[in-house]
């Protein structure tokens, strides 16, 4: 019987760390974060550091999920972690084009499925794709016999990783929790990060496109929409609605930051000792009023759709941070 699994799908900079120690806490649910190679550019990788503060190479739960890992016939470890179906140096020379062409998503779901389907009939790709998907089957498998749960989330984020565990690694009905970020904050923190202003808008609408295109064939009771501003500002109700899409209970305690017991991979967050849940509003800081109504422009159907405030109390909100900062430049974060 397959076990049941759940998937996280989100842009960056969007709330998915601490959703996954939020979904760790849950009792009948485990959840390491990022499952994919997030420690592929790490010199050390050995010595990435887990959530816990101990080295992966050093963390009792990593060395007992290796130790599963061999039972199943697969060595894992830091250095060797392959997981990702996307690599483009799994494919040799011209790899991302190749990774492009056998693996990646062209943008329709029909198509995706012709061609997955082809592809998993070349000799050498073919099983090599397959290969990866066993990998992920058995690391499934690993942590649920560590932790003794049920329910495994995959905190990757990639849309088109539903659809190759789907199909290939047997997780035929997977939940998924798609969890949203106001476009303004997104942008707002993608910028912060060094990344251009209309590039971050475009990525964000490309993700929003990718996720409609997979709810359309996910089942209604399957799939969960959370706004990474209910998670910060009404994390308990937020929370509940998300363990019932994971078949869970609620923990006995209220729905705190957790910080110890947890073993997530993901952004520098997952490092940080804080048990305080808040949201991050800095696009007040960040952005100017024009470049809010190109935001608002860009992503209007998407906005209003999910509820998100009009540009009018957008700006009205700037206007009085602005008014704070002027009384006070010391509140400017």
């Amino acid at each position: 019987m397959s076990p049941a699994v759940g998937y996280v799908l989100s842009s960056a900079f969007s709330g998915s760390t601490l959703l996954s120690f939020l979904l760790d806490d849950l009792p009948d649910v485990a959840c390491v974060g990022e499952v994919t190679d997030v420690i592929d550019s790490v010199a050390d990788k050995a010595g990435y550091p887990c959530s816990c503060g101990k080295a992966v190479r050093d963390c009792d739960f990593w060395q007992a999920v290796s130790g599963q890992m061999e039972l199943r016939g697969f060595h894992f470890g830091a250095e060797d972690w392959n997981l990702r179906f996307h690599r483009s140096r799994r494919f040799g020379s011209r790899g991302w084009l190749k990774e492009r062409l056998t693996v990646r998503s062209l943008h329709n779901l029909t198509l995706d499925a012709w061609r997955d389907a082809a592809v998993s009939r070349l000799p050498r790709t073919g099983p090599a794709i397959r290969e990866i998907a066993l990998r992920n089957q058995a690391l499934v498998q690993s942590v649920l016999q560590v932790t003794g749960k049920s329910v495994f989330v995959d905190g990757s984020k990639d849309p088109r990783r539903v659809a190759l565990l789907r199909d290939l690694a047997g997780f035929t009905d997977p939940f998924v929790i798609h969890l949203l970020r106001d476009p303004v904050g997104f942008v707002a923190s993608a910028t912060g990060h060094g990344h251009s202003f209309e590039r971050s808008i475009l990525v964000w609408r490309t993700m929003m496109r990718h996720c409609e295109h997979l709810q359309e064939v996910t089942p209604p009771e399957r799939w969960l929409n959370v706004r990474y501003e209910d998670l910060c500002q009404d994390t308990t109700s937020t929370m509940s609605a998300v363990a019932k899409v994971c078949g869970s209970r609620l923990p006995a305690v209220p729905v705190v930051l957790g910080r110890t017991g947890h073993h997530v991979r993901g952004n520098m967050m997952r490092l940080d000792q804080s048990t305080t849940i808040a949201l991050d509003t800095r696009w007040q800081d960040r952005l100017t009023p024009e470049q809010l109504r190109v935001v608002c422009d860009k992503t209007k159907r998407y906005r209003q759709e999910l509820g998100y405030p009009e540009l009018d109390s957008l700006l009205a909100g700037l206007s009085s941070r602005l008014d704070e900062r002027e009384a006070d430049p010391t509140a400017a974060s």
